[in-house]
């Protein structure tokens, strides 16, 4: 939170035995630049709040008290979270819930390797395997404007009985939230939370304008790592089925370690647009009889030069005015399954290798699919390439990876009703050029963020009041002469789209979500949105204008509308709170005196016990902590 608002935290050490800060060493630490003093109540136990506030004010310094982990403890007779300028109380580990739908999508990094899934499915099948996020990340913005990979730390899945939101933006990006969920915009220079319920059309949200690219691409692959050792015979070098009733080539042999070149990440841009499984096994490619002298001959001589000791048949049909190509066996078929090219058209996705390889293998990729299944044509000059396709994870998929190459698409979504009356989609993603990103209209910053200096041109001032955005190649260049003021942040990863449309639907069904640490945002939806994470249900007091008035703009993400919430309990203590501006005002804490109590018995019972062991050396509660509220008890092993 600091670094979001562009200051820097400066630490000081803590008490060993209470592990609060050492109000002993923090005069060290101040200079003419500090600005004040945060002090948490860590664990339940108070801060020295007699030293701190001392030495508050012999600086002059803004005393603020971090008393999330001790709402009903008290120092010397008084509350916790009654010190300072400032308090701010947390209700965790309960957390304020902000959630997408199962369909979600979202880009994750799992265990090194990237794939874009729905992020729903990959929560119900780490929680019905008792799976740890343990090396896994996704996508996030840092405080910088700059979108990162950030680990999960946890997964989250609740049921709700709400209203939905489908935002749709500019360009066809969208996504389905909660109204409890928080996205982000742009005020006064500066990036905001604002609640889902209180987004309206024609409002500006926060999107990526780029993702990170592979910083150390994927040169070749084991074929061991995506195929049934069952059926194969290998060594360090090559791979053989056992016998020809596997199918699909009998005794011959791949080369076990494949490199990811242009060559291959063609051919599977070639097979996702164009490829399907045979049944007997192997890879067919399916043309118009128009392409033979053209794709259809490079598709061939592709797998000839990959597989040099599998045969390669080209079969026309007349009749259907198309041509095949085939290639491999079950071999082949399993290993381009396992990449993920996926099981038909519906279910067509980006190659796994595909995100981790370089920017030439990626346009090779892209090149292959735009040669099965893309649409190339001219607008006001421009080359335009269109694909449209069953997939919409396919189509969802190219717009993420183009991202990660700097370049910007539309998206669209098509329905129609086929033949025999029933309803099915398309989904379109077109880039309007692959170069001079930085001065395509993809690329422009609207003006409502923009405003020009005293030394700004007539031009400068000519070209904004004319246009309605410009473009970031003429913005980096204005910001180079100090003419205009722009949000740095959107001069890097980050960009702002218009909301469209704003749909409504009641839903009564599980949502997910990320916690993300340290960033408390991650990146999602189709197409590509910066979506809040989930984040502790707090609330900060103060009896300073000034501060609640700023205060006013960190309001909680929030849970949704059902009242309920604020009645449930998990094993005594745990509680739920909505996104209220005055939480400690509920009728819920009333009960919190018997928690404390409750708790204060359990660590006594811990006490009594642990004692008895040498090697244990029980919690320190200083002489001035009056009531613990106990939030974690904390034990370590003597020095000895």
């Amino acid at each position: 939170c600091i670094l979001f608002e562009r200051a820097k935290p400066v630490f000081v050490d803590i008490d060993p035995k209470t592990y609060n800060i050492n109000p002993d060493l923090i005069e060290e630490k101040i200079t003419e630049k500090t600005k004040a003093i945060l002090a948490v109540d860590v664990f339940g136990q108070p801060a020295d709040w007699d030293k701190l506030t001392e030495i508050a004010k012999r600086h002059n310094l803004y005393l603020i008290e971090d008393s999330a982990e001790a709402i009903g403890s008290e120092y010397k007779g008084r509350p916790a979270g009654s010190f300072g300028i400032a308090s701010v109380f947390a209700f965790y580990p309960n957390k304020q819930l902000t959630s997408v739908t199962y369909d979600t999508p979202v880009l994750i990094r799992e265990k090194g390797v990237t794939k874009l899934v729905k992020i729903g499915e990959l929560m119900d099948f780490m929680i019905d395997n008792y799976w740890t996020p343990e090396g896994y990340e996704c996508l996030s913005f840092n405080q910088n404007g700059e979108v990162v990979w950030g680990k999960i730390d946890t997964f989250i899945k609740h049921e709700i009985h709400s209203e939905l939101l489908k935002i749709t933006l500019e360009k066809g990006r969208e996504v389905e939230i909660t109204k409890s969920h928080s996205v982000f915009t742009v005020k006064d220079g500066k990036i905001r939370e604002v609640l889902g319920k209180n987004l309206k059309e024609g409002d500006y949200l926060l999107v990526p304008r780029r993702l990170p690219s592979t910083l150390k691409p994927i040169e070749k692959i084991d074929i061991l790592d995506y195929i049934s050792k069952e059926n194969v015979k290998y060594n360090n070098d090559k791979v053989i089925l056992k016998s020809n009733g596997v199918g699909g080539g009998g005794g011959k042999y791949v080369n076990r370690y494949l490199n990811v070149d242009k060559k291959l990440c063609k051919l599977l841009g070639y097979f996702v647009a164009e490829g399907s499984y045979d049944t007997g096994g192997g890879l067919r490619f399916t043309f118009g009889l128009n392409e033979k002298d053209t794709y259809v001959k490079e598709v061939t001589e592709l797998c000839k030069s990959i597989w040099p000791n599998y045969e390669v048949s080209v079969i026309p049909d007349e009749k259907m005015h198309s041509v095949s190509v085939m290639c491999g066996g079950i071999l082949h078929s399993e290993l381009f399954y396992n990449l993920g090219c996926g099981k038909d058209v519906y279910d067509k996705g980006i190659p796994y290798i595909i995100w981790d390889t370089s920017y030439e293998n990626k346009m090779a990729f892209i090149e292959g699919l735009m040669n099965g299944d893309g649409h190339r044509r001219s607008i006001n000059g421009t080359k335009s390439q269109k694909l449209k396709v069953a997939s919409e994870k396919l189509a969802n998929g190219l717009h993420y990876l183009l991202l990660t190459m700097g370049i910007q698409s539309r998206m669209e979504r098509e329905d129609y009703y086929t033949k025999n009356g029933k309803l099915s989609h398309s989904y379109t993603c077109e880039i309007l050029g692959f170069e001079n990103q930085k001065t395509s209209k993809e690329n422009c910053i609207p003006k409502e963020f923009l405003s020009l200096k005293e030394n700004s041109t007539s031009v400068q001032k000519k070209r904004l009041r004319d246009k309605n955005s410009v473009s970031v190649a003429v913005l980096e260049r204005w910001t180079n002469e100090n003419s205009i003021e722009c949000p740095d942040f959107l001069l890097k990863d980050l960009t702002v789209l218009k909301i469209k449309k704003i749909e409504k639907r009641k839903f009564h069904g599980f949502v997910y979500d990320f916690e993300v640490r340290g960033l408390q945002n991650f990146v999602g939806g189709y197409g590509a949105i910066c979506l809040h994470n989930t984040g502790e249900g707090g609330v900060l007091l103060t009896d300073d204008e000034n501060i609640y008035k700023l205060s006013r703009s960190m309001r909680n993400q929030g849970r949704g509308e059902d009242e309920s919430w604020l009645y449930h309990t998990r094993l005594g203590y745990n509680y739920r709170i909505s996104d209220i501006n005055c939480v400690l005002g509920i009728s819920q804490l009333k009960r919190l005196g018997k928690i404390i109590e409750m708790r204060d018995n359990v660590a006594k019972i811990y006490t009594q016990k642990l004692s008895e062991v040498e090697e244990i050396i029980t919690p320190y509660v200083h002489p001035d902590t009056t009531k613990m509220s106990w939030f974690v008890y904390v034990i370590r092993l003597a020095d000895r």
